[in-house]
């Protein structure tokens, strides 16, 4: 086992290692609140997201049910883009909930 690093350098460890707790621990009070939406406790009961367009077909909103949800837009090639269509043929699962994290704004990642 090596042994611990001792003056200056091993201060400065033990200043790097206490700040990267001090942290963590704020994080750690800071932490994410996870709920669910919907699953029979909202009064709409679609199961799909809706997603709305501009007039230039760019996408401005996603909703499950009155929920906004984060999205991220971006082009696709030919090939998958006919990849996708032909995926959507078959059944694919019901939407009935999303977990959500509703952070505190005050959280900064590092």
């Amino acid at each position: 086992m090596a042994a611990a690093p001792t003056g200056r350098e091993g201060r400065m460890k033990i200043r790097q290692l206490v700040s990267y707790l001090m942290m963590w621990l704020d994080k750690r009070k800071q932490k994410e609140e996870i709920s669910v939406y919907g699953h029979n406790k909202t009064i709409h009961g679609t199961t799909h997201l809706d997603i709305e367009l501009d007039k230039e077909g760019n996408v401005v909103a996603v909703w499950f049910r009155c929920m906004p949800l984060p999205f991220r837009q971006h082009s696709t090639n030919d090939e998958r883009a006919e990849q996708m269509r032909l995926m959507y043929r078959e059944p694919v699962p019901l939407l009935v909930a999303v977990e959500l994290i509703k952070m505190n704004t005050n959280v900064k990642e590092f």
